[in-house]
């Protein structure tokens, strides 16, 4: 199932979804065209992080992708999702939210691989909470949803 529309539409403009969509896609673009040189200074490196090497790497990890798909996946649950939390919680107090499901993503995947030199990069963990606080929120809303037949076996 993919999500294509909610049925809880916002008044506001969402404009904190909206600069984290973009700052995704713009740092997604540079990193595309700098041979992913952004990924090597941005990404999440769990031995790296506890030996203090890259602190920053907790939230910047959250604005690189590995791929196109990556990138379009996450900002899709992000705008469809995205805009009922700000409005709910309010501008601040999302960016905030946002941010830290990142970080507490980071530090659970860190949690289980502390010896891992792998970099760990993308929104996933931020728009998880996004959608989990989606859920808690609003558990009654209905959700459009396509079905791809193409990929049942």
């Amino acid at each position: 199932m993919f999500p294509i529309a909610d049925e809880n539409f916002s008044v506001e403009r969402p404009y904190i979804t909206y600069s984290l969509i973009i700052t995704n896609i713009v740092l997604y673009a540079i990193n595309f065209f700098t041979s992913d040189s952004l990924n090597t200074i941005f990404a999440f490196v769990p031995k790296d992080f506890l030996m203090g090497i890259e602190p920053w790497t907790i939230i910047t990890h959250q604005f690189m992708h590995g791929g196109w798909g990556h990138l379009l996946g996450n900002m899709w649950f992000l705008i469809i999702f995205g805009d009922n939390i700000e409005a709910t919680l309010g501008k601040g107090k999302y960016l905030i939210f946002y941010l830290l499901c990142g970080v507490i993503a980071a530090l659970s995947h860190m949690a289980f691989n502390l010896d891992s030199i792998i970099p760990t990069v993308g929104a996933s963990g931020a728009i998880s909470g996004v959608l989990g606080a989606y859920i808690v929120l609003y558990p009654k809303n209905k959700i459009s949803t396509i079905i791809p037949f193409g990929f049942i076996r």
